[in-house]
């Protein structure tokens, strides 16, 4: 299958060196006419020297960067969603119809994961599967929209055979907090980062010594700085974010970490998931064959 160039800019993004960065930044963000985008003026545009222009081509597998820049002219432009086209008054205005609305929905929510895998932290992430994956014990944080997420988290590791725990109350994720030590992993789930309940029992658990995890927005946040490992989609808000494609972002880390426990250990966590998913066939209405 062909890659798509500005897909796998996106993904590699955090592995790049910081003048990289900005050479990524003006590839995925460029809309003018690709085949004037040579050497010279990429370096120009980003402002960079042309070695770093070259490194980046290198970086992403190519011998250098006339070898990148002709398969950007080849696969063309019309996949790269349009700077205007990512704010949240051209995915709803006051005169759009209710039959555009899922279309606007649809293109919003790619648009809000293509930021997510630009940004997502592949070392970070295995970090945590590593920390997930040789815990004793896991707890979920979160409160009112995040609830959703850490339900859902739990969910999943629990259907990996992972002891892992979740509850709405407050006082009780608090609580829970005081059988955890070393050994043990916390989670905290906030997008905006500054729930004062989720940051408190995240605190806690680091104080007895939990390893903690922070799924959040930004790495700027008060539950991002308490914690060990932070994975961080950094996205921009649409409409009532926190309500809307905040979930959307987080559900996708939630499926990272999920696919990545699997991909860690194979073997063992899909017999545990055929394990799981007999249990549940048992519990399914079973339909009487007609007579």
């Amino acid at each position: 299958m062909e890659k798509d160039i500005l897909f796998e800019i996106q993904k590699n993004y955090d592995s790049f060196r910081k003048s990289e960065k900005k050479v990524a930044d003006l590839l995925l963000r460029f809309d003018g006419d690709l085949s004037q985008l040579k050497l010279e003026t990429a370096a120009e545009l980003a402002e960079v020297s042309q070695p770093t222009v070259v490194r980046f081509a290198k970086a992403m597998g190519f011998a250098g960067y006339k070898e990148l820049w002709t398969e950007l002219v080849r696969q063309g432009t019309d996949r790269r969603p349009r700077q205007e086209e990512s704010c949240w008054e051209h995915c709803l205005r006051g005169d759009t119809a209710i039959e555009e609305v899922p279309e606007a929905v649809i293109k919003a929510s790619e648009r809000h994961l293509r930021e997510v895998l630009k940004h997502i932290s592949p070392k970070r992430l295995a970090a945590v599967v590593r920390v997930l994956g040789s815990a004793r014990r896991i707890a979920v944080y979160g409160v009112e929209n995040s609830s959703a997420i850490a339900m859902d988290l739990v969910t999943k590791l629990v259907f990996l055979g992972l002891d892992a725990s979740y509850s709405q109350d407050y006082y009780l994720q608090t609580v829970g907090t005081s059988r955890f030590g070393p050994g043990d992993a916390a989670i905290a789930v906030s997008y905006t980062g500054t729930t004062v309940q989720t940051l408190r029992a995240l605190q806690q658990a680091g104080k007895q010594g939990a390893c903690t995890i922070a799924l959040t927005n930004s790495e700027e946040t008060p539950v991002a700085k308490a914690a060990d490992i932070v994975l961080a989609t950094d996205s921009a808000q649409f409409l009532y974010g926190d309500a809307v494609f905040s979930r959307i972002s987080q559900m996708a880390v939630v499926d990272m970490i999920y696919m990545g426990l699997i991909a860690s250990d194979y073997g063992h966590y899909t017999k545990k998931l055929d394990t799981a998913h007999q249990l549940i066939h048992r519990l399914a209405y079973q339909m009487e064959p007609e007579v």
